[in-house]
């Protein structure tokens, strides 16, 4: 004969299933922390194009403030150096520096007819490593599988792809306008970057659109 159970084995039967209930909700808890941690892992070690893309434009931008900084504050001409070369799909960038003021024509072809006029012989100016402590802002490149999809310079028409290509920074606070479009290979995702020309601030967009510089 089965006795009944007492008020005490009631409640310690309560009891354990409360306590059951709590572990599994425990459980769970712990699921979707570790379910957390594991998407800001991926994200961290792993993040996708579009904010690899991001982290350049910030790091591009910091740059070219930095040098347009220096170059008031010290007195120098600064450009910042870049390498497009989409065969080997590398794109570097190298801050460089001189004393001396140099000729910057408007063009390549007024650059031209002004050496010849002259009589100087046809070569660009050498700048040399900017000498500064702080080798962050020395050079870089942009990660894996980012491009420099076009790079807009206000003196010529067409967008330049491949090659070496230059932003000036001059003493008096002057850096010539640049719109640069940063994406992923497949060109899925495009970034926008506008160099402000009074104040080389960069404004970050997104999607392409090709500029309309100003002619003097």
């Amino acid at each position: 004969m089965t006795l009944p159970a007492t008020n005490s084995e009631k409640r310690k039967t309560r009891l354990s299933l409360i306590s059951q209930g709590f572990t599994f909700i425990e459980i769970m808890v712990v699921i979707a922390i570790f379910g957390l941690v594991a998407a800001i892992s991926v994200g961290t070690f792993f993040p996708s194009d579009l904010q690899k893309m991001k982290n350049a434009s910030l790091e591009l931008s910091s740059m070219i403030r930095y040098a347009f900084d220096e170059a008031v504050v010290k007195g120098q001409y600064y450009r910042l150096r870049f390498n497009l070369d989409p065969e080997t799909q590398t794109y570097t960038y190298r801050l460089e520096s001189r004393d001396e003021p140099f000729y910057l024509s408007s063009s390549p072809e007024e650059e031209k007819k002004t050496k010849k006029k002259e009589g100087e012989e046809e070569a660009p100016p050498e700048f040399s490593e900017a000498s500064d402590e702080d080798d962050i802002f020395q050079e870089g490149a942009l990660p894996k599988g980012i491009k420099i999809q076009s790079f807009f310079v206000s003196y010529q028409k067409d967008p330049i792809t491949s090659g070496e290509v230059s932003l000036y920074f001059l003493p008096n606070g002057w850096v010539d306008p640049v719109v640069l479009h940063l994406s992923d290979q497949e060109e899925e995702d495009i970034l926008r970057l506008t160099v402000n020309p009074a104040t080389a601030r960069v404004k970050i967009d997104y999607g392409y659109e090709a500029p309309q510089f100003e002619q003097n």
